[in-house]
């Protein structure tokens, strides 16, 4: 959180330029930096979590979560008429504020202060060489759109996103996968309990492998479905 307020304190003093920059609206970064550190302390109750298998009430907050943004961003797009962007993120954001403001103060009334300089010596010792490697991602997932609308418009940007939308859907089922292999392996590690380890990862290679196969043979089908006529120039020839 200190981190998110440092950088989007200066942001947001700098938002104008920035803005200019990035071709988004001032507001715009404002949402932006209420998104991340909400994610940030929203994921930072969810890992735990999954690792203590505790997914009924992780389950339920986190569609509980889904539903209210889905419900409140359709709600704000028609509200906000002169500006139905905004609206959207609005109605992302609002019900992510609230949940993350909510799980903060329970985080905070289990917390040992006493502790906090032993917890935060081990995080940064851990993380400092891993964020080069964070920053390059978040710059590779980023720099192919903003590089095309700068060499080529709005309009084969957007192609390429629907497609690359597409694409992320096998993500989303990897990352679900993930998440709940993730402590299972970790505990199979430690008690050095191999075997169903093996089989488990076995099974879970072959499903992602059969999956990515049948989304690449079937992408210019699921792209011509999901975004008809409009988006048929991304279909590639």
């Amino acid at each position: 959180l200190i981190i998110c307020t440092a950088f989007f304190g200066v942001a947001t003093l700098l938002r104008q330029p920035l803005s200019v920059l990035l071709k988004l609206k001032p507001e715009y970064i404002v949402l932006m930096g209420a998104e991340v550190a909400s994610q940030a302390v929203i994921q930072f109750w969810c890992v735990p979590k999954r690792f203590e298998y505790s997914y009924k009430i992780y389950s339920l907050t986190v569609c509980g979560l889904f539903i209210c943004k889905s419900i409140l961003t359709v709600l704000f797009s028609l509200l906000f008429t002169e500006d139905r962007v905004f609206g959207r993120l609005f109605g992302l954001c609002v019900p992510e504020v609230i949940l993350s403001a909510v799980l903060l103060i329970s985080i905070l009334r289990k917390t040992d202060f006493s502790r906090l300089r032993q917890y935060w010596g081990y995080a940064v010792r851990f993380n400092i060489p891993i964020i080069p490697h964070y920053l390059s991602t978040l710059i590779l997932s980023s720099s192919d759109k903003i590089m095309l609308q700068r060499m080529l418009g709005d309009t084969p940007t957007g192609l390429y996103t629907f497609a690359y939308a597409y694409s992320s859907m096998a993500l989303i089922v990897f990352n679900a996968l993930n998440s709940a292999y993730t402590p299972f392996a970790y505990t199979a590690i430690r008690e050095h309990n191999y075997e169903p380890l093996r089989k488990k990862t076995g099974t879970i290679v072959l499903f992602s492998v059969l999956m990515s196969s049948a989304m690449v043979l079937l992408a210019p089908e699921a792209v011509y479905f999901l975004g008809g006529n409009k988006y048929k120039e991304a279909i590639p020839a």
